[in-house]
């Protein structure tokens, strides 16, 4: 028993850090495509006025406003308003598993009601 004391406050440390390392509820959220870099697997967009940065995991769909997939990353563009859902770690930013693009850019500038 005495061996196993010192041993309990690190277990203890570890269980605690795998329990909040992953948010259980995925975020959801709309926003506006500012950046999006396909060699670092990142996306940044607006939404309510502040600047999101998620990293885009390797097994993210991407869908189109049909709701067509996408085949990579590189199937999004600046100026897409989108809705994601990713999740939270504690140790970085967001990891996203879904984008799908709900008004392409292109129709945004070319209609005056975006």
């Amino acid at each position: 028993m005495r061996r196993l004391l010192p041993v309990l406050p690190v277990a203890l440390v570890c269980v605690l850090l795998v329990a909040v390392e992953v948010s259980a509820d995925p975020h959801r959220s709309r926003g506006l495509l500012v950046r999006v870099d396909p060699a670092e697997r990142a996306v940044v967009l607006v939404e309510n006025g502040h600047h999101l940065k998620l990293i885009v995991g390797r097994d993210a769909v991407f869908l189109d406003d049909r709701g067509q997939r996408l085949h990579s990353l590189e199937g999004l563009h600046v100026g897409d308003y989108v809705r994601e859902e990713c999740r939270h770690h504690a140790a970085g930013p967001p990891i996203a598993s879904q984008i799908s693009v709900l008004v392409p850019a292109w129709r945004r500038f070319e209609s005056p009601e975006y």
